[in-house]
């Protein structure tokens, strides 16, 4: 937990981030990143049976990925270690299931 030094608000580490207010771990999420760039056409459907979570959570983690795109393509390349177009294509399916 982090406190606002001006106003006294506490507030955790990972506010305003896909991480905040979830129930999954943060390894759960950059898994479910990891299978979005899978090229063997991996749907919510299928992560939601590989991981054993429920399509709404899988889909809820999509669409705060798109909502956080520029600060999660950062993670991902800096910390996780995948590629630009790695994550150009986790991208496209986001775009593609979203619009669905």
């Amino acid at each position: 937990m982090f406190k606002c030094k001006t106003c006294g608000v506490r507030f955790p580490e990972t506010k305003g981030t896909v991480f905040y207010n979830r129930h999954l771990m943060e390894e759960q999420i950059v898994m479910i990143c990891k299978l979005l760039v899978e090229k063997n056409g991996v749907c919510v459907r299928a992560i939601e049976h590989i991981m054993e979570i429920h399509r709404d959570t899988v889909s809820d983690v999509i669409e705060d990925l798109a909502r956080h795109a520029r600060e999660v393509t950062d993670y991902l390349i800096t910390n996780v270690g995948l590629t630009q177009i790695q994550v150009d294509e986790m991208w496209s399916f986001v775009k593609k299931v979203s619009a669905s």
